[in-house]
């Protein structure tokens, strides 16, 4: 999308993404009048082309102090601390990624099955120290935060709940 706003009113901002992106956006006009924002007349200036929706309106709501998550189907700005508590779970397949490298073939089947399942365990423990380092670190339980992360053997997959910013970059740490 691109977006050429000169001082634009910051409703009349928010209408054109909404009509041209087809999104639904929640502002709260008195929670932004608290805050000392007018949706009414503040003003927005912001030249973008060919950039995502998401880019626009962080830029929008960074101006002003705020950012948004997406909820129940609309884009809803908020403050960064309410934001930040806001989680949600999310569950990520990582077979693929934690499967034993030599599957072990030997006389005895219930050995293998125990060192592939041992194998597996440390590969999703390594999984987890590396996107717990590298992906918001602060926002997990160890250091602070209120982000969990577990794993589901049956499913073979991480149980993540956390920030919905956080899961927008763990999409970009997956790829």
């Amino acid at each position: 999308m691109s977006v050429n706003f000169n001082k634009h009113p910051l409703k009349e901002a928010i209408e054109y993404i909404q009509e041209k992106a087809g999104i639904n956006i929640y502002v709260d006009e008195l929670w932004l009048k608290e805050k000392g924002i007018e949706y009414d007349s503040d003003p927005v200036t912001f030249k973008a082309n060919k950039v995502t929706v998401r880019t626009i309106l962080k830029k929008i709501f960074a101006d002003r102090g705020l950012t948004f998550i997406i909820k129940e189907a609309a884009v809803q700005a908020m403050d960064p601390d309410r934001a930040a508590k806001m989680h949600v779970t999310r569950v990520y397949p990582v077979q693929d990624l934690i499967m034993p490298v030599v599957q072990n073939q030997g006389p005895n089947p219930y050995a293998n099955a125990a060192i592939n399942r041992a194998q597996m365990y440390q590969a999703v423990q390594g999984l987890i120290l590396n996107i717990m380092n590298s992906v918001d670190p602060a926002s997990w339980q160890v250091n602070g935060g209120q982000g969990t992360i577990s794993f589901s053997e049956v499913t073979r997959s991480l149980v993540i709940r956390n920030s919905a910013e956080f899961h927008y970059q763990m999409n970009g740490f997956l790829r």
